[in-house]
């Protein structure tokens, strides 16, 4: 087991949280890649020049099963996650997340047997 990652006492910067965080913490267009992939943690889209398409990577049932995804958008901005066919929302969805163009909206996903399945969702619907 690892010993806990420590962030260090004063300003909590970028710098500090990120060791604290698995995969790409921030998300926006000024990187060429805006696909998800499954490592989990949390995701914060910070891009304000207009929506992102993100692309969520398919788990691999049985081995990232249990995996836990978090995407919070910080901006206005109507952005969207699509992984077809395997994401499942508990309302008949399956290909893609919306957020509304509000700040806090969020979603929390969770893999099991080769499907993202929706834990909890603030403004961001399915289609």
């Amino acid at each position: 087991m690892s010993s806990p990652v420590r962030i260090p006492l004063g300003a909590f910067t970028r710098d500090a949280a990120n060791p604290a965080l698995v995969g790409n913490y921030g998300l926006h267009a000024l990187s060429t890649d805006t696909t998800i992939v499954n490592l989990s943690g949390r995701r914060v889209v910070t891009y304000n020049g207009g929506a992102l398409a993100m692309t969520l990577t398919a788990p691999v049932a049985g081995d990232d099963d249990g995996k836990v995804i978090e995407v919070l958008s910080t901006t206005a901005q109507a952005h969207t996650i699509t992984c077809t066919g395997k994401l499942k929302d508990g309302n008949g969805h399956s290909n893609t997340l919306t957020f509304a163009a509000q700040p806090g909206a969020c979603v929390v996903i969770e893999a099991y047997q080769g499907v993202w399945y929706v834990r909890s969702a603030n403004f961001v619907t399915g289609s």
